[in-house]
């Protein structure tokens, strides 16, 4: 790695970023400011219009297992281009529609076109041309989305009040071929032997066992391997309860409100929620990168665990307010932790394939979340019972997290000995 020079694994990180602050922070961030406005100019029931939304989250799970196959073997500037391409014009297009059934093809279209761009590509380019920095570019990008959500929310809403919901979805769109087109169309590549590169942080005198030509380190698991292992599905439960987990900043207003505090203040709630996951999202992968994998987990997870158990106390703001920053960890162990926990315990050599797996039970249990602790608030007329259930999945998530590590590195020690 020449020093001095830009490496060009950092143009990559730029193109992750900005598919994640437009597919997160600009389409599915922003989303909600237009429900309203649409509604009372079309005459649509607001559960009617938001049913676009669930079929994109469908559309984006099904998707998941064909990005998997394509994106590694296929000419990944013509696929993700032209998936960025079709993303902003299904924006644009919205400006036109008078129909709920154009919504609902929309909400398909762009859901099967985030899993080219973002769910899996994004995990897929930043673990191919980072052995250093992983954690802090894996952090960053998912940092993007909270950042791009809430300059675009507040943009957006000025122009739908000054110049109505039409104009605003032409503006975003505009953003989205920005954001979209340029380097996913012109400077993507799958890995760095694709430019005659290494890895960024690649060393000529590392170990070289179970590293390819390329400097990426092929070692691991196969996925039949891995898929037989009680440690594979153990992680998939984690992932399962923090991607429902993740879903409980939605229930934060109403919380508020439950403990007390006036709706203009629990309002506040969501807000800063969003704007703590920022911070935590990049502290979460430089403490990746200084410390590893394993204590980033604890970390992460144990701040997620401790913002249910300060919610259980009700209304104390000296542990409210840092309950609902820490909120926002959940929401760093989806977009951050899981992609490097996959690497870390079954490697790259079959990555693709296991990580689809990942994306797609927490893409799945994410959609279910709110239904699920909805239900429960609903049934119990309370909210400290769901706040009980966060902290019950959150807990199981660390007890996995060690029992996880502790059986791969047996399989491994197994496997050498």
């Amino acid at each position: 790695m020449n020093k001095g020079k830009l490496h060009f694994a950092w143009v990559i990180a730029l193109a992750c970023l900005c598919n994640q602050a437009a597919v997160l922070g600009t389409i599915a961030n922003c989303r909600g400011m237009f429900f309203n406005p649409i509604c009372q100019d079309l005459g649509f029931g607001l559960g009617e219009l938001t049913f676009y939304a669930t079929l994109y989250g469908i559309a984006s799970v099904v998707a998941i297992p064909i990005a998997a196959k394509v994106l590694p073997n296929c000419n990944l500037r013509l696929v993700m281009g032209t998936a960025g391409v079709i993303m902003a014009t299904a924006q644009l297009v919205q400006a036109w529609f008078n129909k709920l059934w154009q919504w609902y093809v929309v909400g398909a279209v762009q859901g099967i076109c985030s899993a080219f761009l973002l769910t899996m590509a994004i995990s897929l380019l930043v673990n191919n041309w980072f052995i250093e920095k992983r954690g802090l570019v894996f952090g960053a990008v998912s940092a993007s989305s909270g950042v791009m959500g809430a300059i675009m929310n507040s943009v957006g809403a000025v122009i739908i009040r000054n110049s109505g919901w039409r104009t605003a979805y032409i503006v975003l769109a505009v953003i989205l071929y920005i954001l979209l087109v340029p380097l996913n169309m012109f400077a993507v590549r799958f890995r760095p032997s694709d430019m005659g590169l290494k890895p960024y942080g690649y060393k000529e005198d590392a170990e070289d066992t179970g590293t390819s030509s390329d400097g990426l380190d092929l070692s691991g698991f196969t996925a039949k391997q891995a898929f037989r292992m009680l440690a594979f599905w153990l992680m998939l439960i984690a992932v399962a309860f923090a991607a429902i987990d993740s879903t409980y900043n939605q229930m934060l207003s109403g919380l508020g409100e439950s403990f007390g505090y006036s709706p203009e203040a629990a309002g506040t709630f969501i807000s800063i929620t969003m704007f703590g996951s920022i911070f935590i999202k990049i502290l979460t992968g430089q403490f990746i990168d200084k410390f590893g994998i394993e204590k980033a987990n604890v970390f992460a997870m144990g701040m997620s665990f401790f913002a249910f158990l300060f919610l259980m106390f009700g209304k104390v703001d000296f542990l409210v307010y840092p309950a609902i920053v820490f909120q926002g960890a959940t929401m760093a162990i989806n977009s951050v932790i899981f992609p490097v926990w996959t690497r870390h315990l079954f490697g790259l050599k079959d990555y693709t394939k296991i990580y689809s797996y990942v994306s797609i039970t927490s893409n799945g249990l994410s959609a279910i979340g709110v239904t699920l602790f909805g239900t429960v608030i609903g049934a119990s007329s309370s909210y400290i019972p769901s706040v009980a259930l966060g902290l019950v999945m959150m807990a199981t998530c660390l007890v996995l997290n060690f029992v996880c590590n502790g059986m791969i590195r047996k399989y491994k020690a197994t496997a050498e000995g």
